[in-house]
């Protein structure tokens, strides 16, 4: 081999090794620049969800301030600070508190707007409630809401209460349903911390069904035609809090709704894909598909 060849085949490799290093250097620069974009997404998204966090804690911690004051505002208030310790005044505090809520009477006092909002760093949510503090129901005066599940009835082939797999419920349940095997158990159902009630004048264990047995010496109403160890239903283990009879047909009206908006302007499909680091809002009224 010639020195000139040599020459040039050293000339040779030297550039194909500056143009794989500049390469490399451009493929590094592009995945730290997409490094840093996926960081950036992530923090940001993790700004907007903790002022998020920050607008429902203020709004909740309002609606407690509204209750220890009985609902009463002569006008516009604001809270604001963080959630330990939120300040009122009746006029807008300086911005930056990480939170700020603004309780405005509106409707001549019957009902209470509440506008939360929450921020962090650069990122700010709000969150808005409006409170009706003063309203018709139809029906006269309703029955109590003392129950943790009430049915009003059982529809044909339908029980009124159907409970399965290992569903539990705590607190008092209850149903105007008379018939037959209206309230249906599996064996593991459980009503705990409370008593079901049934229809008036109807007899407990024969509108309830369930699948759980014992021995009819267990039952606390055993049935005279049968032996004691003979197999009966037994409901009382499904609700250990027993059972009672409503003294009357309970009526609940249903709930007045405001007019749902007929004046929205139409947006087009909203999707969301699943990105990493991606975040996705609704920020702007409208009709979505």
């Amino acid at each position: 081999m010639s020195l000139i060849s040599l020459k040039e085949e050293k000339g040779s490799a030297l550039v194909i090794v500056m143009v794989i290093m500049v390469v490399l250097m451009l493929l590094s620069t592009v995945f730290l620049l997409a490094m840093a974009s996926e960081g950036k997404q992530a923090l940001k998204h993790d700004h907007k969800t903790q002022a998020y966090y920050n607008a429902r804690s203020g709004a909740g911690a309002a609606l407690s301030w509204l209750e220890a004051e009985g609902y009463a505002l002569e006008g516009t208030i604001y809270l604001f600070g963080d959630l330990d310790d939120l300040q009122a005044a009746d006029s807008a505090p300086a911005q930056g508190a990480p939170i700020l809520v603004t309780l405005e009477p509106q409707a001549g006092g019957k009902e209470i707007t509440v506008t939360a909002t929450g921020n962090f760093h650069d990122s700010t949510e709000q969150v808005t409630l409006t409170l009706a503090l003063e309203g018709e129901q139809p029906g006269g005066e309703l029955p109590p809401f003392d129950m943790a599940l009430f049915a009003m009835a059982n529809t044909a082939g339908k029980p009124a209460i159907a409970m399965g797999g290992s569903v539990t419920i705590r607190g008092p349940v209850g149903t105007n349903t008379t018939g037959a095997d209206s309230v249906k158990f599996a064996w593991s159902n459980l009503i705990y911390d409370g008593t079901l009630s049934v229809g008036p004048s109807s007899d407990p264990y024969n509108v309830i069904q369930t699948e759980r047995m014992a021995s009819n010496n267990e039952s606390p109403n055993p049935d005279p035609n049968l032996d004691p160890w003979d197999q009966v239903e037994a409901p009382w283990l499904n609700v250990p809090g027993g059972f009672e009879t409503l003294p009357a047909v309970r009526t609940y009206p249903d709930p007045v709704f405001p007019d749902f908006p007929t004046d929205l302007p139409p947006r087009p499909d909203f999707t969301t894909p699943w990105v990493e680091g991606e975040y996705y809002e609704i920020n702007q009224d409208g009709r979505y598909n």
